[in-house]
């Protein structure tokens, strides 16, 4: 008994760490949307004014934000997913 007990605490916590390490992921997806807006404001206004070294390196960039929020929205779907099936088994003991 002891031991179903001991490892449904130790699920719940891991429970807990994931959940709160979805919320970091959350916050850091909305700080790469912000950077790539902002980027991309300053990206319009370099092409306007004809600074096409700024615009270069804007554009650099920004595709490596998009690079790096693609990758977290996947790595945040998987953790969902791993989240739901932990609770189901939570749900089971």
């Amino acid at each position: 008994m002891a031991q179903s007990f001991s490892g449904n605490r130790y699920d719940r916590q891991d429970l807990r760490a994931d959940r709160r390490d979805l919320r970091n992921d959350y916050a850091q997806v909305d700080r790469l949307r912000a950077d790539i807006a902002r980027d991309r404001n300053e990206l319009n206004r370099a092409l306007r004014f004809g600074d096409r070294q700024r615009a270069k390196q804007l554009r650099r960039d920004i595709d490596r934000d998009q690079r790096r929020l693609d990758a977290l929205l996947r790595e945040i779907e998987r953790d969902r997913r791993d989240i739901r099936r932990d609770s189901r088994g939570l749900a089971w003991r």
